[in-house]
């Protein structure tokens, strides 16, 4: 049986719990009462405890202290921070210092330090790293103390096969979701580091809720410029044991920010259509006469069309020349493409049309 009381006072917290424990195979039974208090003090963090055990079999009462400092080093979300424990009870007494903190722009990476040293000799350090990524969990630590050394290594993961092949994973759980976003490589689910589109376009979502709605969204922040999400959020409310498919729709293309004048030396008009060859709207003319596009690779001419009829028409020619090394995807290329040539095939069969109609008048 347990009981716990908590309790806000000013800027720290108040403490109490007890606890009676009985083992069915032992004839002893434990009694234990705790309190204590903690605060923050300049971005110090300290709690004072005491607890007071009981057996009630013997009726030997133990009594301990501690004493818990917490300090971080630095500014920042990614700053270490040392803690400090004291110890003194009627049995054995110590002190333990330890340093953790996490590395990486997702902390993705994280790392802790620690040594111990009590009343009876018993001296230890440890040190241990972990390392996140989306297709598995890699860990390391060593230990020694005046009675043992220890080494470990470790790799977690899970693997699914689906219709699409095979996609690792740091984490399962019993309701999975599976991503499919082709050519987003590097999006990342839920903002989540451990979650990531692969190369293949797959990604596994852990750890669904079953029969609730879950939101799953991808962020487009490590995308390629040459890859648009059409779909970045959706909903799903899967069974429990589940595996369910959810496909993000995405378009890929060439990404370029072009500038160009009209024959009178005017910019393009704010908000006209731009069309690849197939008449398919590629991006739009925003301010200054500047047009975000994303277009098929090999492709060299574009359709701009601000009006109905064909005076509000002209075409961009242009040409795109790889950079030496190969082209970077995460960079938005700009692009000088000059006139927008009216386009005299339309112009000219407007024309006749209005010709032939006053012939006929």
């Amino acid at each position: 049986m347990d009981i716990s009381l908590n309790q806000s006072v000013g800027a720290g917290a108040v403490y109490l719990t007890g606890s009676s424990q009985q083992y069915w195979n032992r004839q002893s039974r434990n009694l234990t009462f705790a309190a204590g208090y903690s605060n923050t003090w300049k971005g110090l963090h300290y709690t004072v405890s005491a607890q007071r055990t009981r057996d009630l079999l013997s009726d030997r009462v133990d009594k301990q202290i501690d004493f818990t400092l917490s300090l971080p080093l630095g500014s920042g979300s990614r700053k270490p921070t040392l803690s400090t424990s004291l110890y003194r009870g009627d049995r054995s007494s110590g002190e333990r210092a330890s340093l953790g903190g996490s590395l990486g722009e997702l902390n993705e990476a994280s790392y802790g330090l620690s040594a111990t040293r009590t009343s009876e000799g018993g001296n230890a350090a440890s040190a241990d790293i972990k390392y996140q990524t989306s297709q598995g969990v890699l860990s390391a630590g060593v230990g020694r103390s005046s009675d043992y050394r220890s080494l470990s290594l470790g790799l977690t993961g899970g693997i699914v096969a689906h219709a699409g092949g095979l996609t690792l994973a740091p984490e399962l759980g019993d309701t999975i979701g599976i991503v499919q976003a082709a050519g987003a490589a590097g999006a990342r689910v839920n903002g989540n580091h451990s979650s990531q589109v692969g190369k293949n376009g797959y990604a596994v979502v852990p750890h669904l809720t079953p029969y609730r709605k879950n939101m799953v969204e991808l962020d487009p922040k490590d995308l390629s410029v040459d890859v648009e999400l059409k779909t970045a959020a959706q909903n799903v409310a899967p069974r429990a044991g589940s595996v369910v498919m959810l496909e993000f729709e995405s378009v890929s293309g060439q990404a370029m920010l072009i500038t160009a004048l009209r024959e009178d030396g005017s910019p393009l008009p704010f908000g006209a259509d731009v069309m690849d060859a197939s008449g398919a709207i590629v991006g739009m003319v925003g301010q200054s006469g500047k047009a975000f596009v994303r277009v098929p690779r090999g492709e060299n001419l574009l359709i701009v069309k601000w009006g109905a009829n064909a005076a509000s028409t002209c075409q961009l020619h242009y040409e795109f020349h790889q950079t030496q090394g190969g082209e970077s995807h995460d960079r938005l290329h700009h692009l000088d493409a000059g006139t927008c040539e009216a386009n005299a095939n339309l112009v000219a069969q407007k024309r006749t049309g209005a010709s032939q109609r006053d012939d006929y008048l």
